[in-house]
């Protein structure tokens, strides 16, 4: 178990690093939204929108202007225009009046399926947690979302990249949540700042395993991290080290521990890699 330590030399070149990812997204947003220069709605559900360094799409609910939205991060290979076409996903967020906006991956090695530079060891062109706050402050402006009521979400290789947003830039969202993804390794020794996030895992995962599992893709070693040993450090940042209050909830079992900062929510259940229909619901 991981364990609060006092501000250390490594600490405060951590500290140092992140206020300069942050100095690095700003510079960035800037050259990028001037490039785009969002302001009309020419694009959406069946057009994708551009941005610097890739595209993304959106749908609107009915209820118009200033709309509380999703960010959702699709999982290896998936795309933009295939989440648009997951009617289970979709209405169940405009049902809740939420907008959609879901972001393409970048080609994994240049030329293969679409995935996210997750901090995995891997050697990304695009770093992601820049060009999808670009996506954030161009939608944001495009479709006149509320930036403050954003929840970032996402599933497999989508979920990593929502812990990585969570864990690097958690004032991005107002929440963030996942399912069947969470850190790879080397896992962080802390994040900039705590989170609400919600964590969704089956227990018979064989694809990103609860426990975290070592497995070579396109020759390249990777090593996926244990859900629990990526929770510790979200509880370090969080302030929540104490034992997490269990429920079991229509054949789901639910820790939430009790957070200083933040809120921690972890879904068990007896299932796989696959979606789960209620996940958007919770």
């Amino acid at each position: 178990m991981r364990h609060v330590r006092n501000p250390s030399s490594e600490d405060t070149a951590m500290g140092r690093g992140l206020s300069g990812l942050k100095a690095a997204l700003a510079s960035a947003l800037a050259l990028w939204l001037a490039a785009t220069g969002a302001s009309a709605q020419d694009c959406g559900r069946e057009v994708s929108c551009s941005v610097g360094g890739g595209t993304y799409r959106a749908v609107l609910p009915e209820d118009g202007p200033n709309a509380p939205w999703v960010l959702y991060l699709h999982g290896y290979s998936g795309t933009s225009e295939g989440a648009m076409q997951r009617a289970s996903l979709i209405d169940a967020f405009l049902s809740r009046g939420m907008a959609v906006v879901a972001p393409d991956g970048q080609p994994f090695a240049g030329e293969g399926p679409p995935d996210w530079s997750v901090a995995d060891t891997f050697d990304w062109p695009r770093e992601d947690t820049v060009f999808l706050s670009a996506v954030i402050a161009d939608a944001a402006e495009r479709f006149d979302l509320d930036a403050d009521r954003l929840l970032i979400a996402g599933y497999s290789r989508g979920g990593s990249m929502a812990w990585d947003l969570a864990c690097r830039a958690p004032g991005l969202a107002r929440a963030f949540a996942s399912q069947s993804g969470a850190f790879w390794e080397p896992l962080p020794d802390a994040c900039a700042g705590p989170v609400h996030l919600f964590h969704m895992h089956g227990l018979a995962d064989r694809t990103v395993s609860f426990e975290g599992r070592k497995a070579v893709f396109f020759e390249h070693p990777f090593h996926q991290g244990s859900v629990m040993s990526g929770l510790d450090v979200l509880r370090d940042v969080n302030g929540c080290w104490g034992a997490a209050e269990f429920t079991e909830e229509d054949a789901h079992f639910v820790k939430r521990w009790e957070c200083d900062r933040g809120s921690l929510t972890l879904v068990m259940g007896p299932f796989g890699h696959n979606r789960q229909a209620d996940t958007s619901a919770r």
